[in-house]
């Protein structure tokens, strides 16, 4: 038997995201709903020091909002990054269903 999540689980699990969003480093690493940005990028596009955006990937990643992807090393180009932070699949339909970063707005 296939259990469905309750209308109180969703809304549990929603508030849980917003909670780890509160902190507004938090939301502009996120603010790349469709992008997979390297630390490079997030630097750049945060101005944050790579140290404090690590330990808010952490948190991000802790709470299921955020997950690493990296080449493989037989796909890495030297000087290219190899490692990028993208939205989990599960936050990202979270956020389309609520239009949390829509683009038409």
């Amino acid at each position: 038997m296939v259990q469905r999540s309750s209308a109180t689980d969703i809304e549990c699990e929603f508030f849980a995201i917003i909670d780890a969003l509160v902190e507004e480093s938090r939301r502009d690493i996120v603010a790349h709903p469709k992008g997979l940005p390297s630390m490079k990028k997030l630097e750049f596009t945060t101005g944050l020091h790579r140290t404090t955006i690590y330990q808010h990937v952490e948190t991000l990643i802790g709470a299921d909002i955020v997950e690493v992807i990296e080449f493989p090393v037989g796909e890495r180009s030297k000087g290219l990054p190899t490692k990028f932070y993208g939205i989990t699949e599960t936050v990202r339909k979270l956020f389309d269903r609520n239009n949390i970063f829509n683009e038409t707005h």
